[in-house]
Formats: C-alpha cells, sequence, structure tokens
C-alpha cells in the first residue's frame, strides 16, 4: 500500500504541474518557444538516471521515489496538454 500511495503523490503532482504549465505553454507562443527546448532536454534524460540525483538531492527514500515518479510522469502529461490546447490532438 506505501508504494501505491507514492505513485498516487508522484502522478498527483505531475498532473498539476503538467496540466497547468501545459496550458501556459499552449496558449502563449513566446512562452512555448522559450520552454520548449528545456522541455525536450529534460524529456530524454531516462528515468533511471533520476534516481541517484534524487537521492543525493533530497536525502530520503520517500521523497526521492516521489520525485522520480513526479518527474517522469510530468512530461508526458505537459505535451498532451500543450498540444490539446493549440487544438492539434483532437
Amino acid at each position: 500500500m506505501a508504494s501505491l500511495g507514492r505513485v498516487a503523490q508522484g502522478y498527483f503532482l505531475a498532473a498539476i504541474v503538467g496540466i497547468s504549465v501545459g496550458i501556459l505553454v499552449g496558449t502563449s507562443p513566446i512562452v512555448n518557444k522559450a520552454l520548449d527546448p528545456l522541455f525536450q532536454f529534460l524529456r530524454m534524460v531516462a528515468p533511471l538516471a533520476w534516481v541517484p540525483i534524487a537521492l543525493v538531492a533530497l536525502q530520503q527514500n520517500q521523497p526521492a521515489a516521489i520525485f522520480v515518479i513526479f518527474i517522469t510522469s510530468v512530461w508526458s502529461i505537459l505535451k498532451l496538454v500543450t498540444l490539446a490546447v493549440e487544438n492539434r490532438l483532437c
């Protein structure tokens, strides 16, 4: 049950951030052009590469696990919301 809770927390945070930023990026071409290279770069980092970074930065297993779940799922949510707001995805 504890792992299911971590997955729910990480995905919930990713959904909040992904939807919010996706709407902002999808409605503003200037913000889209400014942030898209950063998003594309961070999206290509392998999920396993975030594990040691999270453990060193957060120093505890629970927040590190939630962060890894968040960071690996936020990019797909953000991209899909951006495309939907731009009316490219129907």
